[in-house]
């Protein structure tokens, strides 16, 4: 038998397996114990997590992101949906700026979504343009997921998700708070045509807009909050305004890399001045915009 005597047993190295089941994530740890006189045992803990219970909550708010490039150029999406209480189907609004859809369009969209035990899964909303299927892959605790783009509608990019309760579990994120969930909300509120609560919203993240806002996905900073606020200007007409915002990420392109709001940022020069009527400008930065597309 084992020895009661602490000084006379050994513990071998701990094994960990992890598996799945229909349920959910298996994770089985062995640890074998030796005493002095060479007996041996072990035991086995078992642990069933039920990640499906945690992920893609019915009810629960998730806003996303996804930048990325058609056959016509840059696409950067920004929104929010529902999980309904049938576990397969969602409602939401969404914002896309984009060269296809003239700048920027908003609409309400509807779909359906699978997701496994491991997290992983796929959103389709074929109530969008070329049907686009995105395929995820949540964290261990379903609070934020990466997202890429898979279908045959010759549009590709990468993302990622966040359940809109994040703010709740983690009230001193600076990144998260400061900006991704303004972010996120001041799109929200602009696909409202809502453009002065956005601008509201987007005030907190100032001191941050320029930083790494990690998580990040392929290369290049964001400047996401200077774009949407430059949209916001346009919205209500205030072309200076709007001007300085597309100046800010213009000045600032060497911290995007391959970031399509490099190229966007000329494009919202150029209704910044056609809002001024001043028709040599914009057209200067228009072919600026196609320059950028090209060498994306």
């Amino acid at each position: 038998m084992i020895s009661a005597d602490a000084s006379a047993v050994r513990y071998g190295k701990n094994s960990i397996a992890i598996g799945q089941s229909g349920d959910g994530r298996v994770v089985t740890t062995t640890n074998p114990v030796t005493d002095g006189a060479g007996n041996s045992t072990s035991q086995a803990l078992t642990i069933t997590i039920d990640g499906s219970a945690q992920l893609l909550s019915a009810g629960f708010p998730y806003a996303f992101q996804f930048k990325g490039y058609d056959s016509n150029g840059p696409v950067l999406m920004l929104g929010s949906y529902i999980p309904q209480s049938d576990g397969s189907s969602f409602k939401g609004m969404i914002e896309i700026h984009s060269v296809t859809n003239n700048g920027r369009s908003s609409a309400n969209f509807t779909g359906n979504y699978t997701v496994g035990a491991d997290g992983r899964g796929t959103l389709t909303a074929p109530s969008l343009s070329g049907s686009p299927v995105f395929a995820f892959a949540f964290d261990s605790v379903g609070n934020t997921a990466s997202v890429i783009e898979f279908d045959i509608s010759g549009q590709r990019g990468t993302g990622f998700m966040i359940r809109d309760e994040v703010a709740r579990s983690f009230p001193l994120n600076t990144v998260i708070n400061g900006y991704w969930l303004p972010t996120i909300r001041a799109a929200i509120e602009l696909s409202r045509s809502n453009p002065a609560a956005a601008l509201q919203i987007l005030r907190s993240a100032i001191p941050h807009e320029l930083g790494y806002p990690n998580p990040q996905v392929g290369v290049g900073r964001f400047l996401y909050p200077p774009y949407l606020r430059g949209q916001a200007y346009l919205a209500l007409h205030r072309r200076n305004e709007a001007a300085q915002e597309s100046q800010k990420i213009i000045d600032h392109r060497s911290l995007l890399e391959n970031c399509p709001l490099s190229a966007l940022a000329h494009l919202g020069s150029a209704r910044a001045y056609g809002l001024a009527f001043e028709t040599n400008k914009q057209s200067q930065c228009l072919r600026r915009f196609l320059r950028a597309v090209e060498e994306c």
